[in-house]
């Protein structure tokens, strides 16, 4: 973490605002794989004593069932990890993998004794890419980046702006999509994302998957948008981030946004990925609020308020990611501050109002409900 620090302050002061590929995007998934193999292995050196007693005589578990899935217990050989983290098939992008399913995928162990054919997966994921290759190349041709961070562009009326601001962000994610899609075919085609057979006895292989596009595009929840956008990140933050900070006794809330600034700080230092990736804790946490409170919002019916929360979320995250888009904190600021700021107002209000009011007001209501 300290060398692809060192790196991303070196791109900060050489290419400020430049989206040219260079050696990060290979050290971050570098960084994830072998922070997580130093997890399971040190994991692993507890396994011969899973189950100790507490101070009360009482057996506790040392490790969560997640945990024992994954540790390993042998020492891994150089050669062990170097294939690991230079794995041909996840080398242009990433993904994250666990260390336990690739051992188990070279020495054809458990679900990779016998790896069907992924032809069709393979062709599937093929044509995902070169679609998604097509709407890179045409969509900043109707409007670019650089249009939304001018100020003539709030001089048009705010519906064209909204529809405008939303083919921008898209556009952006359509470039993250086909990289993914070829990874994912990649993957498949190896083997490596195999995970056994559906109910009617088709081989799946998505063990190992990239993103999932539909899904963040129609999203009704924060939590279905953040963790079908490159989800195996989002799992090794939530297994070696998230969870580890959980268990030791913060609670959910902290951990989260914890889990959040370590993403950030892994992306680089560009100060706009900490305004995001704030505001996406924040976003996270009022999901979470309004579903403990949704039967309180049942008098909405369905298909509106569906459309509602998709409407949202997919505002509140093209909003929080300007800044991302354009990098440069002068030219995130301007924008935001053209809008006066409203949304991050929005979501801060939103967080200290269902946190700090509705819920508790909602369960002193439940409460009293049920002594009646």
């Amino acid at each position: 973490m300290a060398h692809i620090s060192l790196v991303h302050i070196r791109r900060v002061i050489f290419d400020y605002g430049g989206w040219s590929l260079d050696c990060t995007t290979f050290l971050m998934p570098l960084v994830s794989r072998l922070s997580s193999l130093g997890f399971v292995y040190a994991d692993g050196g507890k396994s011969e004593s899973l189950k100790t007693e507490d101070g009360n005589g009482k057996p506790q578990q040392v490790l969560s069932e997640e945990q024992q899935e994954r540790m390993v217990i042998k020492k891994p050989s150089f050669l062990e990890i170097i294939s690991y983290t230079s794995f041909p098939a996840a080398n242009m992008c990433g993904p994250f993998f666990e260390f336990k399913d690739y051992i188990n995928f070279i020495e054809q162990k458990d679900r990779y004794t016998t790896i069907p054919a992924s032809f069709k997966h393979t062709l599937l994921k093929l044509l995902q890419g070169f679609f998604f290759i097509g709407l890179c190349i045409i969509l900043p041709n109707i409007v670019g980046i650089d249009e939304i961070a001018e100020k003539q562009f709030s001089d048009q009326s705010y519906l064209i702006q909204f529809l405008k601001f939303t083919l921008v962000c898209f556009s952006i994610r359509t470039t993250y999509y086909a990289a993914w899609a070829l990874t994912d075919g990649s993957i498949g085609i190896s083997g490596l994302s195999y995970n056994g057979k559906n109910a009617d006895g088709t081989p799946k292989f998505d063990r190992i998957i990239c993103a999932h596009p539909l899904t963040v595009e129609t999203c009704t929840t924060p939590r279905d948008g953040i963790s079908s956008w490159n989800t195996q990140t989002v799992e090794w933050l939530r297994h070696y981030v998230y969870n580890r900070l959980v268990t030791k006794k913060f609670d959910k809330t902290s951990a989260t946004m914890m889990t959040n600034l370590t993403s950030a700080f892994w992306h680089g230092f560009y100060p706009v990925y900490y305004e995001f990736f704030f505001f996406l804790a924040i976003l996270s946490e009022i999901g979470k609020d309004v579903y403990k409170l949704k039967d309180h919002f049942s008098f909405i019916p369905s298909p509106v308020s569906t459309v509602l929360c998709h409407l949202l979320i997919l505002f509140s995250l093209n909003y929080a990611a300007a800044g991302m888009i354009v990098l440069d904190l002068d030219k995130a600021w301007n924008l935001y501050k053209r809008y006066y700021f409203f949304w991050h107002f929005v979501l801060i209000f939103g967080f200290i109002a269902f946190r700090f009011v509705l819920t508790p007001m909602f369960k002193k209501k439940s409460k009293k409900t049920k002594k009646e």
